[in-house]
């Protein structure tokens, strides 16, 4: 879907998609939340009117069962955002998905890159797509001497901090089982 209407038409089934499965399940879908779906509408759909989003949907007969948000930005494709069908799980339907998204991309002329946007170390997602683009956090402040700079900073690198510290933790556990 790459139209501004067919874009509006396929979030809804991706939304539903995301909401269903385990995203829905922690919270983390954007439908749960009205700012975040009313803000994902409004960004798709305007996005879409200058070619630089599309919505991405595997179907199993007429079931969807995997949708995508694709960003463009000039010849740079960003997969944003993932949504399955967990009763088809068995079946990888994200992973399905990704491989005719890479298909797709690989064979778009005004594309001459792409980034998952997943973390380092996914485990869907890296071997099939291998490399990472740099991002960053960047503050901006908005008025010298902000107190609000500082205090937003440190959120910031409290963040990462604790994330980082989250994913080694769980790498050790996960080391530490023995195997069956």
């Amino acid at each position: 879907a790459r139209t501004p209407r067919a874009v509006a038409v396929a979030l809804e089934t991706f939304l539903a998609l995301e909401a269903g499965g385990w995203k829905g399940q922690r919270g983390t879908a954007l439908s749960q939340h009205a700012g975040d779906a009313a803000f994902i509408r409004r960004a798709t759909s305007a996005m879409a009117e200058t070619g630089r989003c599309e919505i991405v949907t595997l179907h199993a007969g007429g079931t969807a069962v995997a949708g995508g948000i694709v960003v463009r930005h000039q010849d740079r494709a960003f997969f944003f955002k993932i949504g399955i069908d967990e009763r088809f799980a068995k079946h990888s339907p994200g992973t399905q998905l990704t491989l005719e998204l890479t298909r797709h991309l690989c064979a778009d002329p005004a594309i001459n890159s792409a980034d998952s946007t997943a973390a380092s170390g996914h485990p869907m997602i890296d071997p099939i797509w291998r490399g990472r683009f740099a991002i960053g956090d960047v503050l901006l402040p908005l008025r010298r001497r902000d107190p609000m700079v500082g205090a937003i900073h440190a959120a910031l690198t409290l963040n990462n901090v604790a994330y980082e510290a989250a994913r080694n933790a769980v790498r050790f556990i996960r080391s530490q089982r023995k195997p069956a």
